[in-house]
């Protein structure tokens, strides 16, 4: 045990279950463990890295621990590698993190969903997801609230992302059992808030201004650069017919007609 000199502070006692347990130490972990402590003296600050480097085996440990004797989903084991890799600064994991979102989407389509309906639901709640792991907050009634506040909107646009939210609440509560374990216990925290009254901004303040030519073919140009010739192709409909985009992908071969040659 000489070789492990000065690593335990004089003035702390070691118990007899504490050797015991070192000697039961794989020998070859314990080859390993008195090299790096060999090499980090050799470093500035030598002994305070070695003792930082047990730390991090301690955590990489109780991970294979956990992870061997219970059945872990790929969320919970991102947020050990999360909290192992920067335990001071952990925040609240993610309520919708990509593989939850991924089997709701897939529920929605089943169901018939329009694409873009279903994109705009999956993107509130992202953005919902992104605010609560910023602001650190738990998912419940005044983290929506404040989350609402936040986002500076009419309030016929606030009722539809509620409406995203109560949508999604009632598909996990019946279809994700770690949702429903999670939040057994509480309301739907998206149901009974007070919008603000009016419609929002005037609509005169809200108009949209059209591109011109110079403009449209900058974005034109961007396209091609990109090599996204998909977008470049919508941007010349667009500009040539006014269709919205959502009108423009839903056109099929058999939708172009030849007149006059044309």
């Amino acid at each position: 045990m000489g070789t492990m000199e000065g690593l335990v502070d004089d003035s702390e006692e070691v118990s007899d279950e504490e050797l015991e347990a070192f000697k039961r130490l794989d020998p070859k972990f314990l080859t390993g463990l008195i090299e790096l402590y060999r090499m980090r003296l050799q470093q500035p600050m030598g002994q305070f890295r070695f003792l930082e480097d047990m730390g991090e085996s301690e955590k990489l440990h109780a991970k294979a621990v956990l992870t061997s004797k219970h059945s872990v989903t790929p969320e919970i084991e991102s947020e050990i590698d999360s909290l192992i890799a920067n335990s001071k600064g952990h925040k609240t994991r993610s309520f919708f993190p990509p593989a939850r979102l991924k089997a709701y989407r897939e529920f929605r389509e089943s169901r018939g969903g329009a694409q873009k309906h279903v994109d705009q639901q999956i993107g509130k709640m992202e953005r919902l997801g992104e605010f609560l792991t910023k602001q650190n907050l738990k998912l419940d009634f005044d983290a929506v609230d404040a989350w609402l506040k936040s986002l500076d909107r009419a309030p016929r646009t606030l009722g539809q992302y509620l409406m995203a939210g109560t949508a999604f609440w009632k598909w996990a509560m019946k279809y994700d059992a770690r949702w429903r374990e999670d939040f057994k216990d509480q309301a739907n925290p998206f149901e009974n808030h007070d919008l603000p009254q009016g419609e929002g901004k005037p609509a005169q303040q809200t108009n949209r201004e059209a591109y011109d030519t110079a403009e449209l073919a900058k974005l034109h140009e961007g396209a091609i650069h990109i090599q996204n010739n998909p977008l470049a192709d919508l941007i010349l409909l667009g500009s040539y017919t006014g269709a919205r985009i959502e009108e423009l992908c839903q056109l099929k071969r058999e939708h172009v007609i030849d007149q006059d040659g044309v």
